[in-house]
């Protein structure tokens, strides 16, 4: 089954699973994520159990959208916002007229939020918005604030690379080919950051961790033939010490290759805006772990 067969079959499922007086006017994907863009967001708020319905019917994330055609004004919606939350202090309402969803920026999100999330679905009906609450910085910061106005500037890209994501995930199966996860180990692994590992499979090619001395010409010994050539290596993995984050992963993204690093992404912020401008340069797609946290930035 082609992977635009397997799109329209979802696409079906979700209009038998959506009762027919509500009207969706189109269904996304986005990574892992359905998206459904509807006319009568305000329903889907008042009834969580079509959305509960739809996840556990397609197996699926999903995420329902208002159409940005019935959106009402930015100014109106924020002037309902700070009327409905009028003991919550709001640092910054972010409107994104393309998805429908307002970022609140807020001390206590968690007020947003109410008990059961009932607050949170009261300010979808009422607005016909799709609200996101974060948390604001205690004390505020030019960096954080940066990296949200990036955010919020990079959606285009970031939307289309889920987009290319999605239509990898539902690629069909090749047929009367094995399957495998193959890992080499490529160096001595004696010492942090000095070794490499190859994660393979029959598609892609993953090279975790550089293993490059920014002291020395030394690296690991790269004499694998599953290896060569390293230009069809798809993506970099970096877990070596901190201070050798912002040297591989601005090479690896000057090389063409994706980048993900482990947090701290760097040792200062310099190197971060060196990082920042490697990526905006080469346009490659990099994240920044941040296992102890939960929600964006």
């Amino acid at each position: 089954m082609s992977t635009e067969s397997q799109f329209n079959d979802i696409r079906e499922e979700v209009r038998r699973l959506v009762p027919s007086s509500l009207d969706i006017t189109a269904i996304e994907f986005e990574g892992p994520t359905v998206v459904i863009y509807t006319k009568d967001f305000d329903k889907f708020a008042e009834n969580s159990n079509i959305t509960k319905a739809l996840a556990n019917g397609l197996k699926k994330r999903v995420d329902i959208r208002p159409d940005p055609a019935t959106l009402k004004d930015s100014d109106e919606v924020e002037a309902k916002i700070r009327e409905m939350l009028p003991d919550v202090d709001i640092a910054g309402l972010y409107f994104d007229f393309d998805t429908g969803v307002v970022t609140i920026e807020a001390d206590n999100p968690g007020a947003i939020t109410g008990k059961g999330g009932q607050m949170l679905n009261d300010i979808k009906k009422e607005t016909g918005w799709n609200v996101t609450p974060v948390r604001a910085p205690p004390i505020r910061s030019k960096t954080i604030s940066d990296v949200r106005g990036y955010l919020r500037y990079s959606r285009e890209e970031r939307q289309a690379v889920l987009k290319r994501v999605a239509k990898r995930i539902a690629r069909p199966v090749r047929e009367n080919f094995d399957q495998f996860v193959r890992v080499t180990t490529l160096g001595g692994f004696r010492q942090v950051g000095r070794s490499a590992s190859l994660l393979m499979t029959r598609d892609s090619k993953i090279l975790i961790d550089c293993g490059v001395d920014p002291t020395n010409d030394a690296s690991p010994y790269f004499n694998a033939p599953e290896l060569m050539p390293l230009t069809d290596i798809d993506a970099v993995v970096i877990g070596t010490p901190d201070h050798w984050h912002c040297l591989i992963m601005t090479d690896a993204c000057s090389a063409g290759k994706d980048v993900y690093v482990e947090k701290p992404a760097a040792n200062s912020i310099a190197e971060c805006d060196a990082m920042v401008a490697t990526q905006q340069r080469y346009g490659r797609v990099v994240q920044v772990g941040q296992q102890q946290r939960s929600s964006q930035l």
